[in-house]
């Protein structure tokens, strides 16, 4: 997926890499990674809350 196991910094160079993947090879890879993000949205949501409670509204 990406050359050298780490991906650029650069967001063009990344892009680039992207667009010459072959269609739908990696398709079922990211659905199933999306899948792992959204299963964990809430606690990644509740998370974000404590932390801009702790550290941005008490300022």
């Amino acid at each position: 997926m990406i050359p050298a196991g780490l991906p650029s910094t650069n967001i063009e160079t990344r892009n680039t890499v992207i667009d010459n993947w072959p269609d739908g090879k990696y398709d079922f890879t990211l659905a199933k990674l999306d899948q792992v993000f959204y299963d964990k949205e809430q606690d990644l949501e509740e998370k974000l809350i404590q932390f801009i409670e702790k550290n941005i509204v008490q300022n």
